[in-house]
């Protein structure tokens, strides 16, 4: 069970640090480097768990993220613009070995080669928002906005099939929900994954440095650690 927890967190934690996808919407202006950090403290008997890793996310003098180091997978994401606007995304990293069936995943992971995936924006709305993403696989994500108040994502495989749903909303620049929809949604188990953020603290400068979110009998407080442009 701990384990189970241990690999929603990380997944979560992951998206929930790694920012919009729009460039219109830039909450982050003016942050140069983020490092988010994350402790799980059950609500059943108040036990706590410090994550050792952290979600490194490097931002452009305009508030754009250019790169996300996510060490608790060891994965690099990149993403590349031209003129303002998002050409392609590119992650980087290991191919990794088979977690259930192998017991030695941690020397098999560590040697493992490394693998680096590009997708490329197809299409773009009349604002300059990225619509459609198409990954080296032929999977697809396609992405919508509503002002900078909700941010969707859906992605599609190859084959045509809804894998999952992502729905961001955001409240005066920052996360207030976001909701993880696993497909096909009649699986038995299957249901939304909801995260709601609250208990949030800023700096000086109006960019949050701590927040909570409650999963299960779980409250995860997340610490964020920020450089500035000079």
């Amino acid at each position: 069970m701990k384990l189970y927890f241990t690999l929603i967190v990380v997944f979560l934690f992951s998206i929930g640090t790694m920012g919009q996808v729009s460039t219109k919407c830039l909450p982050d202006k003016g942050i140069k480097i983020a490092i988010t950090t994350a402790e799980m403290q059950s609500e059943w008997d108040g036990t706590k768990e410090v994550y050792p890793h952290a979600q490194e996310v490097h931002y452009d003098p305009e508030g754009r993220v250019v790169q996300i180091k996510d060490e608790a997978n060891d994965v690099l994401h990149q993403r590349i613009y031209k003129e303002g606007k998002l050409q392609a995304m590119v992650s980087i990293r290991k191919d990794r070995p088979n977690f259930f069936e192998d017991a030695d995943f941690g020397s098999l992971f560590k040697n493992a080669e490394i693998v680096t995936d590009t997708g490329f924006i197809l299409s773009h709305y009349s604002d300059g928002e990225p619509a459609v993403l198409q990954h080296s696989d032929g999977a697809r994500q396609t992405f919508g906005y509503k002002a900078c108040q909700e941010e969707f994502n859906t992605f599609i495989s190859a084959s045509g099939d809804t894998i999952q749903q992502s729905r961001f909303i955001y409240e005066n620049g920052v996360l207030t929900k976001s909701i993880w929809t696993p497909y096909p949604i009649d699986t038995i188990g299957q249901k939304d994954q909801i995260m709601k953020y609250y208990n949030y603290k800023r700096n000086k400068h109006g960019h949050w440095i701590s927040r909570k979110y409650k999963m299960g009998e779980y409250i995860v407080t997340e610490k964020r650690k920020l450089t500035y442009y000079d």
